[in-house]
Formats: C-alpha cells, structure tokens, sequence
C-alpha cells in the first residue's frame, strides 16, 4: 500500500510537471516565416488591437474590418499559432465583406499566462472571444462564424452550442483533447503511457473540470448547427483516426458538411486553403531555412537572416486556394441566412 500510494504520489507530481513543460508558454519565433499585422495596408484593412479576459488572463488579439456587415468571422489558431497565424485569411474575408477577430490565446504571444495549460484551454478562449464580440459596440449585432485550424478547429466545434455562435468551419481538428494527448504520449513512452492514462485524465480535470475532454462530435451533434468539418489526407501531425472527419458517420447533424482535401501539397496538415504552388513553396523556403539552421545553429547571423527573409516572396508563399476559399465563404453565408 506504502508502495502503490508513493507510486500513485510520484505519478501525479510528474504528470503535473509534464503538463507544465508540454503546455508552457508558446511565444512567437523570430524567425518563422509567418506574415505579420505590420505587413497589412492598414488603410485597406483598418484593423486596432483589443484585449478580453479569459479566466484571469488577459488575451490579445486584432479586430479588422469592423465596417463589412456580413458578419464576423473569429480566427483560431493552432497550437503556439496566434493572431498573425492566418493573415492571409483576415485580408480574404475583409475583401469579401466580413470583419474578422483574430486572437492570441492563453498563453500565447502577446497574450497574458504562464502557460498554455492544455489543449482544452482552446474552447475556453473561443468562448471569452465570442462573449466580447457579443458586447463590443462595432461587432456586437454581426452573427458569428467560427474559423479554427487544428487545435482551434477543435474548439471551434466544442464551443458550437454558444447561442452567439452561428456556424463554425474546422480545418484538421481532432475529436477530443485527452484522446490526443494520449496518442503523442504513446508515441514517446509506449506502454507507460498506458499506466499513465487515469492520470492523464484525472490532470485535466483537475485543470479544466467539466470541460476537460469535450468531444467536438458531440457538440456539434448538440448544437444542430451548420459546420464545416475539412480534413487532409496527407495530415501527419492529426492522423484520420485521431481526426474529427473520421467520426462523420457519427454525426447526425443535418446541416454538417464535410470536405476531405487530396490533392498533392493541399492535403498536408496546414496547406488546406494554400494553393498547391504556395504549399510547394513554403515547403521549400522552410528547408532552406533549416538549412541555415544546420550551417549556423540557433543564431543565424544577420546578414543571411536578411538575406533569406529578403529573398521570400510573401504573396506566392501565402496564396490562398480560391475554389477552398470560395466554399468556405459560400459555406458562412448560408450560415448565417439559416440562423
């Protein structure tokens, strides 16, 4: 008993540390290859910075556009993504008519928190998001669409049954959080993260009580609202059986729609809404970059920082598919006309 309590004591000390070091904070890297709200003419996207609480934090983030009527779209991004993780997007969906919310979430970039906390936390910021966009004089009387990748596609569909939520488009989401932790600790410590799996659970509620494992399936079963569930067949980083998209059978509600994305390049975990040029692109200027990394270590000299970054074209490296694009708008519109 002295042995299985110390074990169980250890156990839980450890889980607590991983969590900690695994969900830290996530700030934005010096050298990535993201656009940056700087890049944006503000005088044809006017957009100014806001802050709203979730939980005891303060998040950052960037209203634009806030003068199209057709409705708001809420930009969610991925794990360590933030705010300038889908420029590309905001600038598309200001040009069609829409103003956009794009935030950093907790812990993240600009945005208050010791840490990330866990991949739950994702629903609980979208939620803070809705709520302020639901009191902010410019944006308050817009319906609301949720646009999440991965993580945040996650919780866009978690937090579909918000009644200020109309509808929610979710890009390489997986189905539940405490699933997926599992899944990646399987994948470092094999069996142990069998033993470790009551604990894994027992974590997360701990930190996130009732919603420490919402299943997106079941939200948006729930809900009964439109969503738009996109999954590529070439995602590494959320595999099918992890996936949202492979619980389609499951889910019976009517006004779900889903796209599986298999064309080469565009079927990968982040290039859904790139055209294949773009995605064969980045993928190109990302190996040069690491290849800079293996000539000069973490530090990079300036002068070939420059070089490189000067070298990348931004507008290819970002160009969105328009056939995805013009679903996904056709998709928010219908959206909103069905509230």
């Amino acid at each position: 008993m002295i042995f299985l309590l110390t074990f169980s004591v250890l156990s839980m000390a450890v889980s607590a540390v991983i969590f900690r070091t695994i969900f830290g904070r996530s700030e934005a890297e010096e050298d990535s290859l993201e656009l940056h709200i700087s890049d944006m003419d503000e005088r044809q996207y006017p957009f100014r910075e806001v802050h709203f609480p979730s939980g005891e934090n303060l998040l950052h983030g960037y209203l634009c556009g806030t003068d199209n009527k057709n409705g708001l779209i809420i930009l969610v991004s991925g794990f360590g993504g933030g705010a300038e993780s889908h420029l590309a997007e905001m600038m598309y969906f200001v040009d069609h008519g829409w103003a956009v919310l794009a935030f950093d979430g907790t812990g993240i970039r600009e945005s208050e928190g010791a840490g990330v906390r866990g991949l739950s936390q994702a629903k609980c910021d979208v939620l803070a998001a809705v709520q302020f966009a639901s009191q902010e004089p410019e944006v308050r009387d817009l319906p609301i669409i949720l646009y999440g990748h991965s993580m945040g596609g996650y919780a866009a569909a978690a937090a579909l049954q918000d009644s200020a939520i109309c509808g929610a488009v979710t890009i390489s989401a997986f189905n539940s959080p405490v699933e997926t932790m599992y899944y990646y600790a399987k994948q470092h410590i094999g069996v142990l993260a069998d033993a470790g799996y009551p604990l894994l659970r027992l974590q997360n509620y701990l930190t996130f009580g009732k919603d420490a494992d919402t299943a997106a399936l079941d939200s948006i079963n729930a809900a009964d609202k439109p969503v738009m569930i996109v999954y590529g067949t070439d995602d590494t980083v959320i595999p099918q059986t992890l996936s949202l998209y492979s619980h389609r059978e499951q889910i019976t509600n009517r006004d779900a729609v889903f796209l599986c994305v298999t064309e080469d390049g565009r079927s990968t975990h982040s290039t859904a809404w790139l055209t294949a040029d773009a995605a064969a692109y980045r993928e190109s200027c990302r190996k040069r970059l690491e290849a800079l990394h293996e000539q000069y270590g973490d530090e990079i000299p300036p002068q070939q920082a420059q070089s490189f970054f000067d070298s990348v074209n931004y507008s290819r490296l970002y160009e969105l598919d328009e056939g995805f694009m013009a679903q996904v708008l056709d998709f928010c519109t219908d959206a909103v006309r069905a509230k």
